[in-house]
């Protein structure tokens, strides 16, 4: 519950390791745009989510977070096209974390490295670069949320500056206070 409504996070990275093996779909190459076969098992993986998260909110679930990367403007067309066509009562907020601070970024990596199964069996410096790797991938399409693509909220390096647009109603107007919290 998150503010005493049904809530539900759906990651999509947890969809991925489920459909293959962390020990390969973990690695920075999986990520790589080029690679299709990776390319369309994240897209099943992201699919899949989004769609559990709909029957979610369809079965009385009241706030559905689609824990993703979502890095381009096509994925993030194809997730409001999807919960369009599910229902019009669903509104959409893309939450985007915008980070360039050295420390912190070195500071997360060190902790997905050390707690996600992406990097079990690697060494601590293995899985630092591995990371970096998947990050350069990330960058290469990374497309940042625009106006144009409705509702969002901005995080900059952990909430030291916080952007919103199109962001009506009680629950946008709610997430902003919690980012700005964490």
């Amino acid at each position: 519950e998150w503010k005493g409504l049904s809530t539900k996070v759906f990651n999509v990275g947890q969809y991925r390791r489920e459909a293959v093996e962390p020990d390969q779909s973990g690695r920075s190459d999986f990520f790589d745009a080029k690679n299709e076969s990776a390319a369309a098992a994240r897209e099943a993986a992201a699919t899949a989510a989004l769609e559990d998260a709909l029957c979610f909110l369809s079965s009385g679930g009241k706030v559905a977070i689609l824990d993703a990367t979502n890095s381009t403007k096509a994925r993030r067309r194809a997730i409001v096209n999807q919960v369009r066509t599910c229902s019009s009562r669903y509104a959409v907020l893309f939450v985007e974390a915008i980070c360039d601070d050295a420390e912190i970024l070195e500071t997360n990596m060190l902790g997905k490295v050390k707690h996600s199964p992406d990097f079990a069996g690697m060494s601590l410096e293995e899985a630092l670069v591995d990371i970096k790797a998947r990050v350069a991938k990330y960058e290469e399409v990374y497309e940042t949320v625009q106006d144009c693509e409705g509702s969002y909220i901005k995080v900059f390096d952990l909430s030291s500056k916080i952007m919103a647009s199109h962001c009506y109603g009680r629950m946008s107007k709610s997430v902003m206070p919690f980012m700005m919290a964490i």
